[in-house]
């Protein structure tokens, strides 16, 4: 029988432990075991123990079996093989100290030689037996993995007949050419066994192996990547069949799957499938998260919360609490399990190539992903949160735990004890230096070779303890207590060593810095949601529960703590960052974006610079004046900036609309990396760029379409979709903020997709099951079925209206149109003047023009008569050459687009848009006597009038309406315009001019006209604000010209006279009628220039007695256009623009909310799209289509959010969002304007 076994050896103090394999066969106890491959020889010794204690140190090894030299003899199994024996030598000897009994001297030498099976095949490898090989042999440490086959195995001697025999490393030729290199490599290097069988039922040469692998783990060289390449290959012939692990060979095939296991479904799918929350706090060991995660579940018992939860909101609430506070072993994501041929489990990781048999697994992320949708109260989630964790510790992390604690030293006479790390009290303090714990790595403070340490008072060690294991304490013990004053100066921290480049040989690197834990909550907004959270939190959290310190660069600086600046509500809003002592002491810290990102400047002194590497520099500053005293401004280390942010460990960091933290390198991302935080949450209902709900992607269609058809329409995995922004932005988030484990260390591409390589290119196929698994840990999102149960969110009517462009609409878009073929066709589609060429140069005047065509779907009078008059030129001269590069096609089409712009050239209305850059509008019955004053492009009927010049004269007459004749004067009034435009025109003609001669400006490609490209043309009203504004245009100061003086206009005789000073108007002014036969009652607008410009102003008309209406745009000439319809309108409305600071945004939102009389809130698509809650509005409008599936999802859920109350708004009982597309390219001649009649 064979006898193994295993014993420790216990060596005398001071020496090392070792584990010693002995193997014995029936020579137990011999002194020298010698057989045909491996020497065994040792001395024995007996050696006591400096106490007397008796060791023995027994080595003892043999060879596995001694195989028989005749064939005949039955062929054995061994239990180790030479590579499971190292080889090593030692000798020790001690002299023995005085007083103690001299010890023995033990002494070993191990020597293993490569075995050799005994066979008349050993030149070979093949062992040949009459039994099977494999029912002897112990596979434990093996994995099954499959068969290889082969039909022309024909070698010398042949393979042998009998079942599964072994084939060992020492191969001939003629066998390694036959079994391929992969198969042969892998077999020298003791990566696989193989067991041959070759089939006697079967034509001669047929011939089964099966390949047992060995583990990753007993790889000594496992990173070689020649031997893993070679694995791939083989893995890749690998039948895994049960019928061809029996022997069969006529069976067929199954392959073994060489590449991760696919999930044909789309982000989309998988995103939307994230199962509901199902919370469990029975699994969370601490009882203090336990009671906060049952308060969630249960809402009347959660502390300081006004408003209750819904049942959806608690159990996302809850489930929260308990990833954060019951982390759980997870297996890594990059092996997948899979059986084995024995049906062992074994777990594969199919880019790395490598099998494990234990895997390793990884603590579970403290965070995620809040993504619930839009509107239904993620904000209240993250309250209740915090509010069931009030006073809560973080732990500190397992790499700075350890080492014996000390408590205090003893006094000596007359001396006072040394007070606890963190009390206040430093007098009679020893000087500190680090030394080692020995019961651990973590550091202890010394205080000179005379002092005695003891122990401290019983009250003090309770404080530590809890403390240190993040006791909750303020929650169990009234403040203002002895107890509470002992808990509160045991506080609570650890020591983070600090990496700094040596400046020297002699410089020290051991510079740690403390970190105190701190049971806050750092929140990151977006500066536009700063107000909205500061009054979600006054509204559903009882007064004075939560201390919340709020910073922006908008509040004065102050600090907290001082009689003038007291908090209201508990709210303290500042600039300035107070010190981490008195941060801790606030439950939140409310952070907007931009004042978070200033934080980068921690390292730096005043004039930016950080501490350098390599040897420090000689000061050389001037002296100042005469004296010898240098004006030094050198680095130093003491000026430069610490953030109180790093100084402490969080409990929490949370980032609202968190998709903006997808990057590795902003600033924000970097800083909030550096925080310390034990628990990180992400919360967006978008949190990828293009990844939405399906309940939000249900109002994007054009379509009504079910749920569930929306969700299969999307499910299947699509390359151009799928490995695009919306991948990469959830592996940023986590990798570089989450820090989930392992994305933070290696390559996210590489592991959630299925690659089917053939070569070094990635294929893509579809998604691995390691993205569903990755996806789910990080994900809390509750199905649409669930909470709708719940909340009543008012139905929501999605409409796509797609608008006949008006005349003037076809013309802007044919001159673009024009101007591309003939860029394409002239430079023959290729160089730098090709707009769509892949040369540097080329990007920027290419997104320009693309950006320019967007803004003439709703209008554009960039083109000038110059640029149309150009344009045609260049094509001419390049159809008359005789050596143009072209095909006949693109000589139809550059003819067919000329014809059709030439005739802009005869139309003096677009000619006079072009140089007054007017919105224009038609009217019907101006009076004759002024009309030729306001009319651009000629008196016909209905005559056009520039939307500027309209607001004049309607100013003009609503204050004198209450005179004879509220017309008179209206001429003196057309002509100040009259000249203000041909004034504005002849400025930018020189402007114009100036560009072409200056040699520093800027080139256009060939046959584009440079105002193609650059960027949207200014108006010349632009230039003055307006008569009658209720606010200002992006394009214009805040002034308004209700009280300003007119320009100076001409008699016609080249003489100026002054303008007539304008008076503001008065609410009268407004409301009177106009007398009854007044002819201007006869006087009204029939259409724009724009089709989408009329059909808005319709919709608004029609919605805005009743419905407050946002109107999303994407350029500022949009919106001006707009601002300036309203203002005739009499419509009071808000812009909400980029150019505005933060203060007017905020006081722009609260008049929306507030104020009954602005009716309409333009908004900016940039800067207005993400998290504002405007539910007051009941109409979206979307002027341009948005390509953005996230954006358009986030500007329709404006005004669609859960109501609690709907006596509150009961307007909010039908919401309407439409989208206008202008379509269609073809010309039939000039419109009149009648596209949508307006009131």
């Amino acid at each position: 029988m064979d006898a193994s076994w295993a014993s420790w050896v216990t060596a005398p103090a001071g020496l090392p432990l070792f584990k010693v394999l002995a193997a014995t066969e029936k020579n137990l106890g011999n002194d020298t075991l010698s057989t045909s491959n491996t020497t065994f020889s040792f001395q024995s010794n007996i050696r006591r123990d400096w106490d007397g204690t008796l060791c023995e140190a027994l080595i003892s090894c043999s060879q596995s079996q001694a195989r028989d030299s005749s064939l005949s003899k039955p062929h054995r199994a061994r239990k180790y093989s030479a590579m499971d024996f190292p080889t090593f030598s030692r000798e020790e000897s001690a002299s023995p100290a005085r007083g103690q009994t001299p010890s023995s001297t033990v002494s070993y030498a191990i020597k293993t030689t490569p075995s050799t099976p005994l066979s008349s095949s050993t030149s070979l490898g093949v062992a040949s037996r009459n039994e099977d090989d494999s029912l002897h042999l112990d596979f434990t440490d093996y994995i099954a993995l499959g068969c290889l086959h082969y039909d022309d195995f024909v070698v010398s001697p042949p393979v042998p007949t009998k079942p599964w025999s072994e084939i060992y490393p020492a191969l001939g030729q003629q066998w390694k050419l036959k079994l391929k290199e992969d198969a042969s490599v892998l077999l020298t290097a003791g990566w696989i066994r193989m067991f041959a069988y070759a089939l006697e039922s079967l034509a001669a040469g047929c011939a089964v192996f099966r390949i047992f692998l060995r583990p990753l783990e007993s790889y000594e060289d496992r990173q070689n990547k020649i031997l893993k390449s070679r694995l791939r290959s083989l893995v890749q012939r690998i039948n895994i069949s049960q019928e061809a692990w029996s022997g069969r060979h006529d069976v067929a095939q199954q392959m073994f799957d060489p590449w991760a296991t696919g999930e044909d479904e789309s982000l989309f799918y998988l995103f939307n499938t994230i199962p509901s929350p199902h919370p469990d706090p029975g699994v969370i060991s601490c009882p203090y998260s336990r009671q906060a995660a049952e308060d969630l579940l249960n809402p009347g018992t959660l502390q300081g919360l006004r408003t209750k939860l819904y049942e959806f909101q608690t159990r996302s609430a809850s489930l929260m609490v308990q990833k954060e506070s019951a982390p759980h072993k997870i297996l890594d994501p990059r092996f997948e399990p899979r059986y084995s041929l024995d049906n062992r489990l074994f777990y594969y990781n199919p880019n790395d190539m490598e099998f494990v048999l234990k895997p390793q697994y990884y603590d579970s992320n403290r965070g995620g992903i809040l993504a619930e949708t839009m509107g239904i109260g993620k904000t209240l989630i993250c309250l209740a949160v915090i509010l069931s964790t009030k006073d809560h510790m973080p732990s500190v992390p397992p790499r700075y735990q350890g080492g014996e604690r000390r408590w205090g030293r003893l006094s000596r006479p007359g001396e006072k004890v040394r007070p606890e790390q963190g009390s206040s009290d430093t007098e009679n303090s020893s000087p500190a230096k680090e030394i080692s714990g020995i019961n651990g790595s973590t550091t202890i403070t010394s205080y000179g070779a005379d002092d005695f340490w003891k122990v401290g008072t019983l009250a003090k060690m309770a404080a530590a303890t809890a403390t240190r294991n993040s006791i909750p304490w303020k929650r169990l013990i009234p403040k203002d207590t002895e107890s509470s004053k002992i808990l509160d100066a045991a506080v609570p921290s650890y020591d983070v060593p600090i990496e700094q480049a040596r400046r020297s040989r002699s410089s020290l690197t051991n510079i740690t810095q403390k970190v105190t834990l701190c049971s806050g909550t750092l929140i990151v907004v977006p500066p536009n949601l700063l107000t909205q959270w500061q009054s979600e939190i006054k509204k559903h959290v009882a007064d004075g529960y939560l201390k919340v310190l709020v910073l922006d660069n908008k509040f004065t600086a102050k600090l907290p703590g001082s009689e003038k600046h007291a908090e209201r509500d508990g709210i303290f809003c500042t600039k300035l960052l107070p010190s981490s002592a008195m941060l801790r002491t606030y439950d939140i810290v409310l952070f907007s974006r931009p004042r978070f990102e200033q934080e980068i400047k921690d390292g730096e002194d005043r004039y930016g610079r950080r501490l350098h590497t390599g040897a420090p520099t000689i000061c050389q500053c001037p002296y100042i004046g005469a004296t010898r005293i240098p004006d030094c401004r050198c680095f130093k280390i003491d000026e430069t900036y610490r953030s109180p942010l790093k100084e402490l460990h969080w409990l929490r960091m949370i980032i609202d609309e968190g998709h903006n933290f997808a990057s590795a390198k902003s600033n924000a991302v970097l800083i909030a990396g550096q925080i310390q935080a034990e628990r990180r949450w992400v919360v967006s209902g978008t949190p990828a760029k293009d990844l939405v709900g399906v309940d939000v992607e249900l109002p994007v269609t054009d379509e009504y379409e079910s749920r569930d058809a929306v969700m299969e329409k999307r499910r299947q995995f699509s390359e151009s979709d799928d490995t695009k922004s919306a991948v990469k932005s959830l592996r940023d988030l986590a990798k570089h903020f989450l820090k989930v484990q392992p994305w933070a260390d290696c390559d996210w591409d590489d592991y959630v997709y299925r690659h089917e390589k053939t070569s070094k290119k990635k294929t893509y196929t579809c998604f691995s099951a390691c993205m569903k698994q990755t996806l789910g840990g990080l994900v809390i999102k509750t199905a649409p079925e669930i909470y709708e149960k719940e909340v009543s969110i008012p139905e929501l009517t999605h409409t796509i209206i797609r608008l006949k462009p008006s005349w003037f609409d076809k013309m802007s878009a044919n001159l673009f149109i024009q101007v591309m073929r003939a860029n394409a066709i002239t430079s023959e589609r290729a160089g730098v003047d090709y707009l769509f060429d892949n040369h540097k140069n080329s990007v920027k005047a290419r997104h320009s023009l693309l950006k320019n065509l967007r803004q003439g779907n709703f209008t554009w009078t960039g083109f000038t008569e110059e640029n149309v008059r150009e344009t045609l030129e260049t094509s001419h001269k390049y159809l008359n050459k005789e050596d143009k590069k072209c095909s006949q096609q693109d000589v139809e089409i550059l003819t067919e687009s000329m014809q059709m712009i030439e005739q802009v050239l005869g139309s003096p209305r677009w000619l006079s848009l072009s140089k007054t850059h007017e919105m224009g509008f038609f009217v019907e019955s101006w009076p004759q006597e002024s009309i030729e004053y306001f009319a651009l492009g000629g008196i016909a009927a209905p005559q056009m009038i520039g939307v500027s010049q309209l607001l004049e004269g309607q100013f003009h007459v609503n204050s004198q309406v209450s005179s004879d004749d509220p017309a008179s004067g209206l001429v003196e009034v057309g002509e100040h315009g009259r000249l203000r435009l041909e004034q504005a025109a002849k400025a930018e003609e020189e402007t114009a001019a100036k560009r072409k001669t200056s040699k520093s400006s800027e080139v256009a490609p060939k046959g584009v006209p440079l105002s193609c490209v650059d960027g949207e043309p200014t108006s010349a009203s632009a230039k003055r604000s307006l008569p009658t504004r209720v606010n200002s245009s992006p394009k214009k100061g805040s002034q308004s010209t209700q009280n300003a003086n007119a320009p100076a206009a001409s008699n016609g005789n080249g003489e100026f006279k002054p303008a007539i000073r304008k008076r503001k108007l008065t609410f009268s002014d407004i409301t009177k009628e106009l007398a009854a036969g007044s002819p201007l009652l006869k006087t009204h607008v029939i259409g724009t220039t724009s089709s989408k410009l009329s059909y808005l102003l319709d919709r608004v008309m029609l919605f805005q007695a009743e419905h407050k209406i946002i109107i999303f745009y994407d350029g500022d000439n949009t919106a001006y256009y707009l601002s300036q319809c309203l203002d005739s309108l009499h419509i009071g409305h808000r812009i909400y623009a980029r150019t505005l600071d933060s203060n007017k945004r905020d006081n722009y939102i609260h008049l929306f909310k507030e104020d009954p009389n602005i009716r309409v809130f333009l908004m900016d698509v940039a800067c207005g799209s993400h998290g504002l809650d405007l539910h007051v509005a009941s109409v979206v409008l979307i002027i341009n289509p948005i390509n953005r599936k996230d954006v358009e999802a986030q500007a329709i859920k404006h005004n669609r959010r859960r109501q609690r109350d709907p006596r509150d708004h009961p307007e909010r009982q039908d919401c309407a969002r439409e989208t206008e597309r202008g379509a269609g390219r073809e010309s039939d001649g000039e419109a009149k304007g009648k596209a949508t009649g307006l009131c």
